[in-house]
């Protein structure tokens, strides 16, 4: 309304302009036509008070022009309302990228809930800062990113998911490629590899700081000699199947659970640095030369077997990397959701490894040995074959 009495206020401000007292204004000359326009309303006409066959559109049809009246918040930048109708909107710009410049742009800008991916990106030298509430949709294309500039930070809620990340390096020792800045990371259908990188225990995929991040649908992850995806903070797996080649330590003061996923792991090392692994209705594949190091530090390291789950550990040279320091297996299945674990293991490095069980449906198998817990208790692992505590199966 505000819209009509403004162009009248202007169209016979033209009027008083023209007038005089021989002649009338032309219609036409103040913006009147005899023509129909497609896109105007039924009701949409203001006609020429000196000639009701000329009229101008003061109410556009909003349908016939493309707007609609659906939520498009969570896929566009900028939206347009249509006139004489604030609820009926276009997009004028979609979150869609096709070069760096664009993903930079709209990735930053706080405006996208989805921004798309339409082809293979790459950032050179440039860091993309990802802002809170944004998800990233590769589309199945590559983001081709440099290890030498922390190349990705991702605030609270943002993510990626459907994305290939090649991620290379120049020899850089240090720092990390994903950077979550707040907790509810997301991480969905991810592919990475990392390659030209220098051998060390300070580097990642992911981490830097503490924060809760969650990794979902399929995931492979290639690296050689770095080391790969944990480094402080929480982090779950949802509904994952992942797949992970490492040539160094996966898991340095983290605090990792999977629910309903599948984690295949081969490795040259370790898998946990004082860390703690926890599994939910999950199957964790491991092998390496050791499953834990604890270092200087006092931490422990933990995994826990939880009910409805299956670990499989096979280590070539034990399972302690350090003998002198603790570390456990927890086996905390229930009647109905038993918990296994089956280790093969040499005897050397087994010394301070310890298995803490209590439930008799839960199943230890040990180098092809099957036992179950009599009762509560904390062994050593070398000591199960001939503990009270434990019942082999005949």
């Amino acid at each position: 309304m505000r819209y009509i009495l403004i162009l009248l206020v202007l169209l016979f401000t033209n009027v008083a302009e023209a007038m005089n007292c021989q002649r009338l204004p032309d219609c036409e000359s103040l913006g009147y036509s005899k023509a129909e326009d497609p896109n105007c309303a039924d009701n949409g006409y203001l006609n020429c008070p000196f000639d009701q066959d000329y009229k101008v559109c003061v109410q556009y049809n909003c349908k016939a022009l493309g707007f609609t009246e659906s939520d498009k918040t969570s896929w566009c930048a900028d939206l347009i309302e249509c006139k004489g109708n604030e609820k009926m909107t276009l997009c004028q710009k979609a979150c869609v990228a096709t070069n760096a410049q664009e993903l930079k742009e709209l990735a930053e800008s706080g405006k996208c809930q989805l921004l798309t991916m339409k082809n293979d990106i790459t950032l050179s030298e440039e860091k993309l800062n990802v802002s809170a509430n944004t998800m990233i949709d590769g589309g199945g294309h590559t983001l081709h990113v440099s290890a030498n500039i922390n190349p990705i930070d991702l605030q609270a809620n943002s993510g990626l998911k459907n994305l290939n990340l090649d991620v290379k390096g120049t020899g850089v020792k240090q720092g990390y490629i994903l950077l979550p800045q707040g907790d509810g990371v997301v991480f969905e259908n991810l592919t990475a590899t990392v390659s030209g990188m220098g051998h060390s225990y300070n580097a990642g995929l992911v981490g830097m700081s503490n924060f809760s991040a969650e990794l979902r649908g399929q995931t492979n992850l290639n690296s050689n000699y770095y080391s790969v995806f944990f480094n402080s903070g929480h982090i779950n797996f949802t509904n994952a199947q992942a797949t992970l080649f490492v040539d160094n330590d996966l898991m340095k003061d983290s605090n990792v659970t999977l629910h309903n996923s599948t984690l295949d792991i081969t490795m040259s090392t370790v898998l946990m640095t004082r860390s703690k692994l926890t599994l939910y209705n999950s199957t964790l594949h491991f092998t390496s030369s050791y499953l834990f190091w604890t270092g200087n530090s006092m931490t422990e390291n933990v995994l826990t077997i939880g009910e409805g789950s299956t670990a499989v550990i096979k280590v070539l040279q034990g399972l302690n990397m350090e003998s002198t320091k603790k570390s456990n297996f927890v086996l905390s299945g229930t009647a109905n959701a038993p918990a296994r674990l089956e280790i093969t293991t040499p005897d050397e490095n087994n010394k301070e490894t310890y298995i803490k069980a209590s439930n008799p449906a839960d199943t230890l198998v040990l180098n092809g040995k099957t036992y179950h817990p009599v009762k509560e208790a904390t062994v050593l692992v070398s000591e199960v074959v001939k503990s009270s505590d434990w019942r082999a199966e005949q």
